[in-house]
């Protein structure tokens, strides 16, 4: 591309570069002189069909018909050009170019190669030197005025590949630290081997150069991605602003964007110290699903969503006025302050009547889950690179408050949390101290640490000094088996890509006041055809359940409930992540000085409970032979109902 500006510049300077020393000569050999000096210095070769028109007064200027300079790898063709230089700088030894007009102008570069050797990278240095210019003679061959009509551009290379078509665009007044002003109307198109973009431009800019100052009026700008991108949708924008970039402040904004994700109205104003703006339309959830997470559906994500926001910023910070989403039945408000300095975003956000399943993935099959989970490690590697090469240094504090958030049946009043988060390139981690859930008055509080980076691990307490557990477990069951008093204390770690099967910590859960639904014992009783008349709703007064989980195995060593008539125990494991359950315990009794000991296999969704028949046999015979091991604390009792056991039960069960 360098090559191909040189030419263009070599056809203009060089040819009133060429007039400054042969303004009395005739036309043919200005062109002969200059198709030398482009020959030696540039490889190419220049041809025109007429010679060109020369007028001196009040300025030099130099049109040129239909011409061509043609080298290996770029050509550049043109159906009329005009060069305008100052007259009276030129005798000073100056060249100032006042405009440019470039008629059907069609350039195409293909870059060769490099293929460069050890001599000629010696020589560059040298090369460069001798092609080093001031500022000043640099800012003079800049046109004050550019004028280009029906042209085209086209650069190509080994990587990438630029069309520029039906360029039409005006410039005027160019020149630093001055206002100018550019109609641009064409279309335009890049690609590489990742992706390719195609738009179209009706433009009208505005702009000083050196105060970085710019206005522009895009009347038309059609945006189609074609290859590379998640959607091949086009994006429609019009928009009028005014906006400085030292500091950058938006002055004036007014325009609309239409795409298939989102359809918004821009409204600003502002002056020089501060801009506000202030938007609002509708953003297409389904939308950007489909395009963008086209692997992952989810429960219900709304089809449209209603937003609303006001920004505004100065040259010290952002302030988010207000930003509001409305999903569904809910709403989402976030409020804020971002410092540029600092970079830290200090902000409160604020949710209500949310449905939390609504926007969970829905369970798809293993393959798209593992096409999924492909798609997350490449992403996470990219993103990881990305920080490595970038500077990032960004730090956020989050004040978040919540009402009516629903999982399924389960709906919390109130979610209160302080969240602290620092990301760098070398580390992510996010404090949320605490994060507090009620329902029904009743709080559960949570502290948590997570350090996605370097060590993906997030680290839990967790403290339930007094819940119900008829109020919560009523979300989980039709029906409420449990209704006790709990308080639950535990700390758990966890691998946040694998958290069901990296998970680890311990804790204990103390109840009183228990009351249990249970078909268990008149299952048993039945089973074994002993005469007892047994509920199937015991009271009890005391809940021990303490618990460790190693890489997702839960073991519950020496839970149990207990009261005056009864007394529960079990023993065993469950894995979170495979949802298997291997427990073991017992029933005793203790009115009727009978212990039932018992087994529970299967899963969670399809539980085997069944008696254990090794237990029940020991238990039997020690009461047989009056060892002390009956279902009682009597020997003599124990043996009587050892007998009836096993002339009612076992009789009947081994058939």
């Amino acid at each position: 591309m360098k090559k191909v500006l040189l030419g263009i510049l070599a056809v203009l300077v060089l040819l009133i570069g060429g007039l400054t020393l042969f303004v009395n000569t005739k036309s043919d050999f200005i062109i002969e002189k200059v198709s030398e000096i482009l020959e030696k210095n540039l490889n190419a070769k220049l041809e025109m069909e007429k010679l060109p028109q020369i007028s001196i007064f009040p300025s030099l200027k130099v049109s040129v018909d239909k011409a061509s300079l043609t080298s290996s790898d770029f050509t550049v063709t043109f159906n009329s050009a005009d060069v305008n230089v100052a007259l009276f700088k030129l005798f000073s030894g100056t060249v100032h170019i006042n405009s440019v007009k470039l008629d059907t102008l069609m350039l195409k570069y293909t870059a060769p190669k490099p293929a460069a050797t050890a001599r000629q990278t010696k020589t560059e240095p040298a090369q460069n030197k001798e092609e080093a210019k001031s500022l000043e003679e640099i800012i003079a061959l800049i046109p004050a005025e550019i004028s280009v009509t029906n042209s085209n551009i086209f650069y190509k290379d080994d990587t990438q590949e630029l069309n520029l078509q039906n360029i039409n665009a005006a410039i005027k007044d160019f020149g630093l630290n001055q206002n100018s002003s550019v109609s641009l109307k064409g279309s335009f198109a890049y690609k590489d081997k990742a992706r390719d973009i195609a738009f179209d431009l009706i433009a009208d800019i505005n702009f000083l150069f050196m105060g970085q100052h710019l206005e522009y009026d895009i009347k038309q700008f059609n945006f189609t991605p074609t290859k590379g991108f998640p959607f091949t949708q086009p994006i429609d924008i019009t928009a009028e602003s005014a906006m400085n970039f030292s500091p950058l402040i938006i002055e004036k904004l007014d325009g609309t964007i239409k795409s298939p994700f989102a359809e918004l109205n821009l409204k600003s104003k502002g002056d020089r110290q501060k801009g506000e703006l202030t938007f609002d339309g509708n953003i297409y959830p389904l939308a950007i699903q489909e395009s963008f997470l086209a692997d992952m559906a989810f429960n219900k994500l709304p089809q449209s969503m209603k937003t609303e926001g006001n920004i505004s910023n100065s040259a010290e910070e952002i302030t988010l006025n207000n930003l509001s989403l409305h999903p569904n039945d809910g709403s989402i408000s976030l409020k804020g302050v971002y410092h540029l300095a600092k970079q830290e975003l200090t902000a409160a956000l604020f949710a209500e009547n949310l449905a939390v399943q609504d926007y969970l993935p829905k369970a798809g099959t293993k393959k798209a889950e593992a096409k999924q989970s492909a798609q997350t490690k490449a992403a996470a590697q990219k993103q990881q690179e990305n920080k490595q090469q970038g500077n990032t240094n960004f730090s956020f504090n989050l004040v978040a408050d919540a009402e009516r958030i629903s999982y399924n049946k389960l709906v919390l009043d109130t979610i209160h949390s302080i969240i602290k988060g620092k990301i760098t390139e070398s580390e992510t981690i996010i404090d949320i101290r605490p994060l507090t859930f009620t329902k029904s008055n009743e709080a559960v509080h949570m502290n948590a640490k997570l350090e996605l980076q370097p060590k993906d691990l997030v680290t839990v307490s967790l403290d339930a000094p007094s819940i119900t557990a008829k109020n919560w477990a009523s979300a989980f069951t039709g029906q409420s088996p449990v209704d006790a008093k709990l308080a639950m204390h535990s700390s758990l770690n966890l691998k946040t890509a694998d958290p069901l099967n990296t998970l680890n910590g311990s804790g204990q859960i103390d109840g009183s006041a228990i009351t249990i639904e249970t078909k268990l014992l008149p299952f048993i009783a039945n089973l074994l055809q002993i005469n007892l008349k047994l509920e199937d709703r015991y009271e009890f007064s005391t809940l021990k359940a303490p618990f460790t989980i190693k890489n997702g195995l839960l073991s519950t060593p020496n839970a149990y409930v207990d009261s005056p008539v009864i007394f529960a125990g079990t023993n065993g494991t469950t894995h979170l992540g495979k949802q298997t359950l291997h427990l073991q315990g017992s029933v005793e009794l203790k009115k009727q000085h009978l212990t039932f000991p018992y087994r529970v296999g299967g899963t969670y969704s399809n539980p085997q409970i069944g008696l254990d028949l090794t237990k029940q046999l020991e238990i039997l015979g020690g009461g047989l032979l009056n060892t002390g091991k009956a279902a009682g604390q009597g020997v003599g009792q124990g043996v009587i109902d050892g007998e009836k056991l096993i002339e009612k039960g076992l009789g009947k069960l081994f058939k």
